[in-house]
């Protein structure tokens, strides 16, 4: 499966989440890109658990009836995964004139870190043009376990789809983000995408279109949704609503649950910032932005900003994509939740 961009035909991106699936896809013309049609199915919150696919028999219905309802006719696919079976690492390898050899160096070096047996994972690496030497090549690479890369496949393949690229989450939205403000892509801006899903958190520092860290935690904007639902006696759902400031709870009542979650989240990220900034003492983090469905719960973005203290921003995956094609009200509410399958959706392959 190839992790980094190639040069073919636009795929449907399709980003099976924790909460929902979701499909976009885009078409091309003049160098400009356009949604074709998109879609999103929520999942009950028992069929994906912590990135493990509980009942791939649901989710493969699910996608089946998203692409149906999606009127989507084309069948091949990227599709993305993140969290603790996915491994990424920036390794630093001595610079040879022949391709296979730095090929070998790569992979000898990728394995003296691997949390998992080389055996047991596919691997992929993307070399950094820019912050490589004469002497010295810089790559990132990634391994991602080829049980849980197959878990995917096969549920893709029940619901008569073509898995064609698989990618993972942090390279999806920094894709989104690329096409999308590339003012700041072709700079060498140090940039944090911050995606924040229902039991995911994943982080990806970027320097224009390098990325330079990559993170992922097992924490996300569920834990608030099963507060709100434990401490007023709501239905999954409700509480969902409630999270948003969409049911008969006042946010005021919420606030005390929100502050808690808010703060765990927040510690994170500051975590990672700060881990990033011991590491890269040179470089300088300019802004933030924020994507996912957790990034919806009010007050959350100015929460991070001052927890992280950077300018923090909504990431805007239509900000130079047409969707005049779509529902504008369905695009204005799910707008950041849709940043990894328009990344995904502007994969080749």
């Amino acid at each position: 499966m190839q992790f980094f961009r190639r040069r073919k035909g636009l795929l449907v991106g399709l980003d099976i989440g924790s909460s929902a699936v979701k499909a976009v896809q885009l078409v091309e013309r003049g160098g400009r890109y356009s949604v074709e049609t998109l879609g999103l199915i929520p999942l009950a919150p028992e069929v994906i658990v912590e990135g493990q696919i509980i009942d791939p028999p649901a989710v493969a219905d699910s996608i089946q009836k998203l692409f149906e309802q999606a009127q989507i006719k084309t069948q091949r696919v990227a599709f993305a995964a993140s969290g603790s079976a996915v491994f990424v690492k920036r390794v630093s390898v001595p610079a040879t004139p022949d391709p296979a050899e730095l090929h070998e160096s790569i992979l000898w070096e990728t394995e003296q870190y691997l949390p998992f047996s080389r055996e047991e994972v596919l691997i992929d690496y993307h070399i950094l043009q820019e912050e490589s030497t004469e002497s010295q090549v810089e790559a990132v690479i990634v391994a991602l376990k080829r049980d849980y890369a197959q878990m995917y496949i096969d549920i893709i393949q029940q619901a008569n789809l073509e898995p064609v690229v698989f990618d993972i989450d942090a390279f999806a939205i920094q894709n989104a983000f690329e096409v999308n403000y590339p003012e700041l892509a072709q700079t060498r801006d140090v940039v944090a995408l911050i995606h924040v899903g229902a039991s995911k958190l994943t982080m990806n520092i970027v320097r224009g279109m390098d990325p330079l860290f990559v993170r992922d935690a097992m924490m996300g904007m569920r834990a608030l949704t099963e507060i709100i639902r434990t401490e007023f006696n709501l239905t999954y759902d409700q509480a969902e609503l409630a999270k948003r400031g969409r049911y008969e709870i006042r946010l005021e009542q919420l606030r005390p649950y929100m502050q808690q979650v808010f703060q765990d989240i927040a510690r994170e990220i500051a975590k990672t910032i700060r881990f990033f900034r011991q590491n890269f003492t040179e470089l300088t983090i300019r802004q933030a932005f924020l994507s996912g469905g957790g990034v919806l719960t009010p007050g959350f973005r100015e929460f991070t900003q001052h927890a992280i203290e950077l300018p923090v921003e909504i990431l805007d995956p239509f900000r130079t994509i047409d969707a005049s094609n779509v529902d504008p009200d369905f695009i204005e509410e799910h707008r950041p939740i849709l940043a990894v399958a328009v990344g995904l959706a502007l994969r080749r392959g």
